[in-house]
């Protein structure tokens, strides 16, 4: 075998490996863009759920707020209530 069948050969088995290679790793590819998309959809669901905990989080805060204005109300009652009711008890 001379030195440019050799060459020969090797070039074409070079070539075949790059080809099977090329093939191997363009599933590789689609395999990887598929998981991409998929990240992005997840990615974009879990930005979806912290947008509702942080609503849910705003509309507990009001909550609190309006549940902590109307105890100071019922206790502003309540003393009042107190203080007149030592006021009958004095009188008795």
């Amino acid at each position: 075998m001379t030195n440019e069948e050799l060459l020969a050969a090797v070039d074409s088995r070079f070539e075949a490996l790059i080809s099977n290679l090329d093939k191997q790793f363009g599933h590789i590819d689609e395999r990887f863009r598929h998981i991409d998309v998929r990240f992005e959809a997840v990615d974009d669901r879990f930005d979806r759920v912290l947008e509702v905990i942080a609503l849910v989080d705003e509309k507990l805060e009001r909550f609190r707020a309006e549940s902590n204005e109307h105890f100071q109300i019922v206790d502003y009652r309540l003393d009042t209530l107190d203080g007149r009711v030592a006021m009958v008890e004095r009188k008795l």
